[in-house]
């Protein structure tokens, strides 16, 4: 990354034409993957009976798991093909504006990595749960704001409820305090081993989105003159394609992975030769008496 100059009041950070031009090449290469994605997540993934993402499913009816999933899927390719817009087809790069819908992405596709990542569809069926009890909160929130009645949401609620008491969930467990966006996409990526830097640019784009100004030295680029007397800077703070490249980078691995595991979930796996190789398996061992075939 370019570093900040500094000379008789001058406090400039540019990138060489290398730099620019390589990273609009990364930026256009990730633009045609999402240009796939967003074909594709229009075209609803079917679960296949006796899969994991269909116990789930039966577990959480009516609001099922899978189309909690599909739903945080979509919204997370929406916001990265509104980028890919923005930037490839308007030819306009603004300053903050792309990284409040990368932002947006990563949240929504590590929402959607939560709840697939345990193993049992028990979990994912309390984690879909337990998302549509924060819905229900929200939108409550959203009816109290403008004074008006939610009979709606408390036919819904009484739904919730309902599949709470009839598969034995643990009420504070889906009704328990929401874990918020930071602690979703710390575990998301922590199940997944996508590393810290998705949580990283989550902070970023929060920053950016809320004007903090503590990311300027990291997201955008400054072209100014400080003339060190009147404590004003005059020049021009502008975007760091390098950046908008490293959130994008971030964000596209999470949904990448997120296609992953939905094949993975939405799919019965018979049995195999395969899984007696699993390193998990214990093998028999010398000492141990073992039938023997009779000839």
């Amino acid at each position: 990354m370019s570093e900040p100059a500094r000379s008789e009041g001058f406090f400039v950070r540019r990138r060489t034409q290398r730099e620019h031009q390589d990273a609009l090449d990364t930026l256009a290469r990730l633009f045609d993957e999402i240009d796939m994605w967003h074909e594709r997540v229009h075209v609803t993934r079917q679960v296949e009976p006796h899969s994991h993402a269909d116990i789930a499913n039966q577990l959480s009816e009516p609001f099922q798991a899978s189309h909690g999933a599909n739903y945080l899927l979509l919204t997370a390719v929406d916001h990265l093909h509104a980028v890919r817009t923005l930037m490839g087809q308007a030819q306009a790069q603004h300053i903050f504006a792309p990284y409040s819908l990368i932002r947006a992405a990563l949240e929504t596709a590590s929402a959607g990595l939560w709840i697939l990542a345990d193993d049992s569809p028990r979990e994912t069926a309390i984690r879909a749960l337990r998302l549509e009890s924060i819905n229900l909160a929200e939108v409550s929130k959203a009816y109290e704001t403008v004074q008006g009645t939610d009979a709606d949401t408390t036919h819904r609620r009484a739904i919730l409820d309902d599949a709470i008491v009839r598969n034995g969930f643990q009420r504070e467990n889906i009704k328990g305090r929401a874990p918020g966006s930071l602690k979703i996409i710390q575990a998301a990526c922590e199940a997944f081993d996508a590393g810290t830097t998705p949580v990283l640019m989550w902070q970023m784009c929060s920053a950016a989105t809320h004007g903090r100004n503590w990311i300027s030295g990291f997201l955008t680029m400054m072209d100014a003159q400080d003339d060190l007397q009147s404590k004003i800077i005059a020049g021009r703070l502008t975007s760091d394609e390098q950046g908008i490249v490293l959130a994008m980078y971030a964000a596209c691995d999470l949904v990448r992975r997120l296609f992953r595991v939905q094949m993975r979930r939405y799919t019965k796996h018979a049995h195999t030769g395969e899984s007696f190789m699993s390193p998990q398996l214990v093998l028999p061992q010398t000492g141990l008496f073992l039938p023997s075939r009779r000839m």
